[in-house]
């Protein structure tokens, strides 16, 4: 088979989309700032803080201190100011030193003492960062599993179902654009997730001097999706997957009046992204999204040997998806 360059244009253009934007995505994980951080210190964050996607903003700034609420006032404006959910910083006071971290979801600020002063050598540098790290697990920059009073195999609901409604249209300029309406169940574990998508329509009337009639297509796809938060309730989902399509012609041959029917199973390939809205603390999912299915053979029906029918195997595809989780 071969594709004209204009349906692999789009075809690649989806794809190439899903992974420039989700690779984009990657890096927009959780964002710790540390108001002028001592270096020993900054290392050691930067190193405890790894496996959970977090990105350090070392922002050189007068420290919030240890006065309240003056100092949970500029720590906030820290936050705002580099679009941080967490400010941690080391106050110096009467009583001795302590590690703060501010908490933008809470609008909280907690601390603990420190032993020793600034600055700091490598084991107690790590030390504090541990001392940090134990403190944010209170927020929502530690994963769900490792927040305070997470049991055993706590985390984000797992698994998911939901409704999609939305619209296609073939890469030709003859194929009008068709409603689609979808049933989805999907399944998570942490960043990767497994998704299952039945969908169908009611039909297109494709132009054609040869047959008047009407094709419907009803497809099941499987696929693998990556989930990379923007924020605590919006994260990027790219997909990748194969789908298996039944395609069924029901008309009439215009030269001799005759009625056609024609069934076609064909397989696709079919790449999404989505933009997750997490609500009501992750139990409902809104997820608009765009991509694409290109079908493994060009799209020619024929009866009695003549052709009648012929359509572009390119489909551009877009759709809101609702989805609540399972408890």
């Amino acid at each position: 088979m071969t594709l004209p360059g204009g349906e692999w244009g789009a075809a690649a253009l989806a794809a190439v989309a899903c992974f420039g934007l989700s690779r984009a995505a990657a890096a927009a994980g959780h964002r710790v700032a540390a108001v002028d951080p001592d270096p020993q210190v900054a290392r050691a964050l930067d190193v405890a803080l790894s496996p959970w996607d977090v990105t350090l903003v070392e922002v050189h700034l007068e420290s919030p201190g240890a006065t309240m609420p003056i100092a949970l006032d500029r720590a906030r404006s820290i936050a705002q100011g580099v679009d941080a959910e967490v400010v941690v910083w080391v106050s110096s006071a009467d009583d001795g030193y302590a590690v703060w971290i501010y908490d933008s979801a809470s609008d909280h600020a907690s601390a603990r003492k420190l032993d020793q002063a600034p600055p700091f050598d490598g084991p107690t540098a790590a030390g504090v960062a541990l001392s940090v790290k134990t403190l944010l697990r209170g927020t929502v920059v530690a994963p769900p599993a490792e927040r305070f009073g997470a049991g055993a195999g706590a985390g984000e609901r797992p698994w998911r179902i939901g409704l999609s409604a939305g619209v296609s249209s073939r890469t030709t300029a003859s194929s009008p654009v068709e409603a689609r309406f979808g049933l989805q169940a999907s399944g998570w574990a942490r960043y990767w997730g497994a998704v299952l998508d039945l969908e169908t329509g009611p039909g297109t009337h494709p132009a054609s001097t040869a047959l008047a009639g009407t094709l419907t297509d009803s497809s099941v796809r499987i696929a693998v999706s990556a989930r990379w938060p923007v924020s605590t309730t919006v994260a990027i989902e790219p997909s990748l997957g194969g789908a298996l399509h039944w395609e069924h012609l029901d008309g009439v041959v215009v030269s001799d009046n005759s009625s056609a029917s024609i069934d076609r199973l064909d397989g696709a390939f079919e790449p999404r992204l989505a933009v997750d809205f997490g609500l009501a603390g992750g139990r409902v999912h809104l997820a608009p999204w765009v991509g694409a299915s290109v079908l493994t053979r060009w799209q020619r029906f024929h009866v009695h040997d003549a052709l009648v029918l012929e359509l572009a195997p390119v489909t551009l595809q877009a759709a809101l998806c609702a989805e609540v989780a399972l408890p």
